[in-house]
């Protein structure tokens, strides 16, 4: 995924990105093609809203990354 994507959605869902060192997304970052984004923005959207109805702690996202990349 391209710089700018990637640092919008670390930016804008904070809190559902581990920040650990030790972390892969930490590392190698978001490690799958343009065409994801969309995709993984209304994923975080929804995990945001998610939380807000049900008041509980967000999963931490440690890693995404695309299987087979060309």
């Amino acid at each position: 995924m391209n710089r700018t994507q990637q640092d919008y959605l670390f930016q804008s869902f904070r809190e559902l990105f581990d920040p650990a060192n030790d972390a892969p997304i930490t590392q190698w970052g978001i490690e799958v093609q343009d065409g994801w984004y969309v995709i993984i923005a209304q994923m975080c959207s929804d995990l945001e809203a998610l939380q807000r109805t049900r008041q509980s702690a967000l999963p931490k996202i440690r890693q995404i990354k695309g299987r087979f990349q060309f």
